[in-house]
């Protein structure tokens, strides 16, 4: 993942050379680098629009910009289409997956010449990503209770689909415990969550962890997140987060 503009160039001009290209979102998410603002990084994104080839995307208020550079580049546009993926299919992985997610996929295997029974097939079968959004169970079965790892997730944006994706699942979202981890490099992203995040969700415990916690302290202390409770567990290992953390 080529973040830096410069970058994005010189990986697909110079060495992947890539024939099918995918936009997956433009999102507010590394704005230090690609932004100030969404023109930005859309501008930014078309930099891997390869020449003669496809370009993979969604429906976005980007779409014809993107439209636009791919007709330039002798490039076919392929928009997913998130009306081929059902929810009985998305309920069948092991781990969270979007209509989105889904449908890039199989807008890719038209893009390659692969129909869709082995594409539906090969999704279900592909090893997923280390980070990939899973909900583990855990404590008493007659009172169970559920992680969801949603560490992933770099933007508002993609944090609240979660939240309300976690939701349509069905599982209890009674007392929620909410864990914001901040890092000393990503202050702007942790200023972020704490005015466009966390306000919406109505957690029980906001437990801040990692370092430069202050923008959510800062919040937290203006009223602007709804918790009963807040835990400023800045510089605190593993182990002690344990401890703290309610049975």
């Amino acid at each position: 993942m080529a973040v830096q503009p410069d970058y994005q160039i010189i990986f697909q001009n110079k060495m992947i050379q890539a024939n099918v290209g995918v936009i997956v979102n433009v999102l507010e998410d590394h704005m230090d680098v690609m932004g100030p603002t969404l023109d930005e990084v859309a501008e930014a994104f078309t930099a891997t629009i390869p020449y003669n080839g496809h370009l993979v995307t969604i429906e976005s208020e980007y779409l014809d910009y993107f439209k636009e550079v791919a007709e330039e580049r002798n490039t076919k546009v392929i928009v997913a289409d998130n009306s081929r993926i059902s929810e009985e299919f998305l309920r069948k992985f092991d781990y969270m997956v979007f209509p989105d997610n889904a449908s890039l996929a199989l807008a890719v295997a038209e893009a390659l010449g692969i129909d869709e029974e082995t594409a539906f097939r090969g999704m279900l079968n592909a090893h997923p990503d280390p980070g990939a959004m899973r909900i583990t169970r855990f404590a008493d079965q007659s009172k169970p209770a559920f992680f969801v790892n949603g560490f992933a997730a770099n933007d508002p944006s993609s944090t609240l689909r979660i939240w309300e994706r976690v939701d349509d699942f069905g599982y209890s979202n009674l007392a929620p415990i909410v864990i914001m981890n901040c890092r000393p490099d990503r202050v702007d992203r942790t200023e972020q969550f704490a005015r466009d995040v966390l306000p919406y969700i109505k957690a029980e415990i906001v437990i801040a962890i990692g370092e430069t916690t202050a923008p959510i302290t800062s919040a937290f202390e203006k009223g602007d997140i709804p918790t009963q409770e807040y835990w400023n567990l800045e510089g605190w290992s593993t182990s002690e987060i344990m401890s703290r953390m309610p049975p």
